[in-house]
């Protein structure tokens, strides 16, 4: 795996899995979708997409040791298959809350973990997705929704 930095030496928002100061890395930078900054101090920016898993999902703990296996392998397929483009594997939710801005206990949604992917836009993000141990199924009892994460606006 390639070890990841950021261009600019700070902590950045996104991290790009080469060094940023060859002069030969623009051309394969844009190809692969992060944009080339106009200050070479920056870092490029690779957007990120937040993938969540909606639907009851069957708590590990209640699994076969032969079905705990079989879930792993998934998982471990499509990781390796999504690659370096997965910046945070995430994790599952327990139990939830949710509260409404006019003091009330509303009812959480039925999320039950998320992923962080790297992508060039949302197409490439949903692409991302094909073969998901999430979408395995093909009952329509599981989705992913998927995300954009913003900068902060300063």
């Amino acid at each position: 795996m390639i070890p990841r930095r950021s261009c600019s030496g700070r902590t950045p928002r996104y991290l790009v899995p080469f060094d940023c100061t060859s002069p030969f890395i623009a051309p394969a930078a844009e190809t692969l979708g992060y944009t080339w900054p106009t200050d070479p101090m920056e870092e490029l920016a690779v957007p990120q997409y937040m993938m969540l898993y909606k639907g009851e999902a069957t708590d590990m703990a209640e699994m076969s040791e032969e079905e705990q296996q079989a879930v792993l392998a998934k998982w471990g397929e499509w990781m390796q298959k999504v690659g370096p483009a997965l910046s945070d594997l995430g994790a599952p939710f327990g139990p939830g809350t949710s509260l409404v801005d006019d003091g009330t206990a509303g009812t959480p949604n039925a999320l039950t973990g998320y992923s962080i992917v790297e992508a060039k836009d949302m197409s490439a993000a949903q692409q991302l997705a094909d073969g998901h141990p999430y979408l395995s199924e093909d009952k329509g009892d599981y989705a992913i929704d998927i995300f954009e994460l913003m900068p902060v606006p300063m």
